[in-house]
């Protein structure tokens, strides 16, 4: 009975224990958030590129002169992490010059690969 007793009071490799169950939670919390930052980072960069290749194709005509100009101009003007098919497609609509800006990220959670699609759409008054 004493040797029950002091082994329940034994304290030996609690902390071992307790950190073998908090790492792999802290390790996906670390890694997920940065992998969340760089699909923004993404985002935000899609949306910026958008919007300046739609003003190009309103306002500065010399280089942004037909649809395939207007593709090598925004994909010029991307500057995030590397996106699966990044696409810019021109068009005249109603609310001036249109450009759709649309590309795939990977999202590599180490256990499968996630494709998250990423869009934006500006349009620029002619």
């Amino acid at each position: 009975m004493r040797r029950l007793k002091q082994f329940a009071r034994a304290s030996d490799g609690g902390t071992a224990a307790e950190f073998a169950l908090v790492l792999p939670i802290m390790i996906l919390l670390t890694f997920g958030g940065m992998g969340a930052s760089w699909m923004m980072y993404a985002n935000t960069s899609v949306h910026y590129a958008t919007e300046d290749a739609a003003r190009c194709f309103a306002v500065n005509t010399t280089v942004c002169t037909n649809a395939a100009a207007v593709q090598t101009y925004g994909v010029g003007k991307y500057r995030g992490p590397t996106l699966a098919s990044l696409t810019f497609t021109a068009s005249t609509q109603a609310c001036g010059r249109q450009v759709v800006g649309t590309g795939t990220y990977t999202l590599r959670t180490g256990l499968r690969t996630i494709s998250v699609p990423i869009s934006a759409t500006s349009c620029y008054p002619a």
